[in-house]
């Protein structure tokens, strides 16, 4: 199953906007891990969240407390995963202190791709 939520593409507005999509989806993605783990059903499902990219630490378009956004940033971002035999508490890589590229611990795309896929028990043949 994959589900959509748009409209996370703050380049303006960043604090209403991030909060309004924030509160959307806080509650939900939380029932939904704790209700496929009260079923028995969290081992066996992986349940992966993140977008189509991260997010940088600068600041786009005037900067005043309520009307700034920030910038896509291509090689940075945040996924999370629960259940599917992922070990549950971890956290793994970080950004430069500049946040303008990959720092220690970094993971590439086809390394997060093969996580989920050999989580999920699928093999090549």
């Amino acid at each position: 199953m994959q589900c959509f939520h748009r409209g996370w593409d703050q380049h303006t507005r960043l604090p209403q906007g991030i909060e309004r999509q924030a509160g959307d989806v806080d509650q939900a993605q939380a029932a939904l891990v704790t209700d496929l783990k009260n079923r028995g059903m969290l081992d066996d499902t992986l349940v992966v969240w993140g977008g189509e990219f991260g997010r940088s630490a600068y600041c786009q378009g005037v900067f005043t407390e309520e009307t700034y956004g920030r910038d896509h940033h291509p090689r940075c971002f945040t996924m999370w995963l629960a259940g599917g035999g992922v070990r549950p508490g971890i956290s793994y890589g970080e950004t430069t202190s500049r946040t303008t590229s990959s720092g220690t611990r970094s993971t590439s795309m086809t390394c997060m791709r093969r996580c989920c896929i050999s989580s999920a028990s699928i093999t090549r043949d």
